[in-house]
């Protein structure tokens, strides 16, 4: 019996992890497609105009979402208690991003 209970447990936990990995790389890959469709929109706003320089695609900007993050490599704090709250913070910050930035492109 004994057996049975740490091979059950074993499994228990193994399928946790699997579905927090799976869960962990959506969500990453979600975040940077929030920052490339955030950089897409203010580059549209302020370095066309400013810069005449072509519109990015949404690819385009994921890609320098992606080299802009490793060149800026940004570390998460170490007192982290909750994984909502890591989850959560990034999404709130992108979108005070995204609405300063539309204020901004208001006045231009």
């Amino acid at each position: 019996m004994k057996n049975d209970d740490a091979i059950g447990t074993f499994i228990a936990a193994t399928v946790v992890f699997i579905v927090a990995l799976i869960v962990g790389f959506i969500t990453i890959a979600l975040l940077i497609a929030i920052r490339g469709l955030l950089i897409c929109k203010l580059w549209v706003w302020f370095i066309v105009p400013v810069f005449a320089l072509p519109i990015l695609s949404l690819p385009q900007a994921i890609g320098l979402s992606i080299v802009i993050g490793l060149l800026t490599l940004h570390s998460m704090p170490e007192n982290t208690k909750s994984l909502g709250k890591t989850l959560v913070t990034p999404i709130i910050y992108y979108a005070l991003v995204l609405l300063t930035g539309y204020i901004v492109h208001l006045f231009m």
